[in-house]
């Protein structure tokens, strides 16, 4: 429960007014933590000088929540591009900011040395009581993983079973503390757990492609470092850092 804990406390420590001058606040999706945690400790040694990142992560939908309700949000990356296309329509993001450099994959997990099922069809077995997915509202994970139901004639079978998390995240906490049998997480996700075990690498053709959309906020007051910090993370040396925490790089460093 600790990244379901923390997500939920991260995401109503938001209020306008309480974000410091002197800080670069980012909203991520909570897939990209490790990720972007190794890297902010390599960009404050690379400069130094550069306003303090204060991150939040929490899922794509309730993160964007709060950029629409008016959250001291200078930068956000969200986990699916429609999530970023509804802030683009509102205006509230700076559209020539916009970019989309990384990707992931859908996998199926179970609990590590548990029966794990050779086919999506097998989870209608009876060793698989409960299915952890991300709200499929807010969730991308969620999301996808319904789209892969759907795809494959499930959703209906399936419903009983299907247990709904806050964030990625929770879905392996549930499948790691034993509350489902099997659960949909992204790839990158399984480095940060050895409790749980790959069971399908889900064909990317079952659901829409996997983008992190990122962009500036249109009402920041410090796009400079906004926009400095994004390219940071296009950089050579950032990609590796993606890479070696599971996710896809979709373009060349910048």
């Amino acid at each position: 429960m600790r990244f379901f804990l923390r997500a939920l406390i991260l995401v109503f420590c938001l209020p306008s007014g309480l974000a410091r001058s002197d800080e670069l606040v980012v909203a991520a999706a909570i897939s990209l933590q490790p990720a972007l945690e190794e890297l902010d400790r390599l960009y404050t040694q690379e400069k130094p000088k550069t306003p303090k990142v204060r991150y939040h992560f929490a899922s794509s939908g309730a993160l964007k929540s709060q950029v629409i309700q008016g959250a001291p949000i200078d930068l956000f990356i969200a986990a699916a591009d429609e999530v970023m296309d509804e802030l683009e329509q509102r205006k509230l993001i700076q559209a020539d900011s916009r970019v989309n450099w990384l990707s992931n994959r859908l996998v199926l997990v179970t609990p590590t040395g548990k029966r794990a099922p050779q086919k999506l069809e097998d989870l209608q077995h009876s060793d698989f009581k409960k299915i952890a997915i991300g709200d499929v509202k807010t969730v991308p994970a969620g999301s996808y993983a319904w789209e892969v139901l759907e795809r494959k004639g499930l959703t209906e079978v399936l419903k009983s079973q299907l247990v709904y998390a806050s964030n990625v995240r929770q879905v392996l906490t549930y499948i790691e503390q034993g509350a489902a049998q099997a659960g949909f997480v992204y790839a990158s996700d399984l480095a940060s757990s050895r409790a749980v075990q790959v069971a399908i690498e889900v064909p990317s053709e079952l659901h829409r492609p996997i983008h992190y959309p990122a962009a500036v906020l249109q009402r920041t007051k410090k796009a400079a470092a906004a926009k400095a910090l994004l390219q940071f993370w296009q950089s050579a040396q950032a990609l590796k850092v993606f890479e070696r925490h599971g996710l896809i790089v979709a373009r060349k460093a910048s």
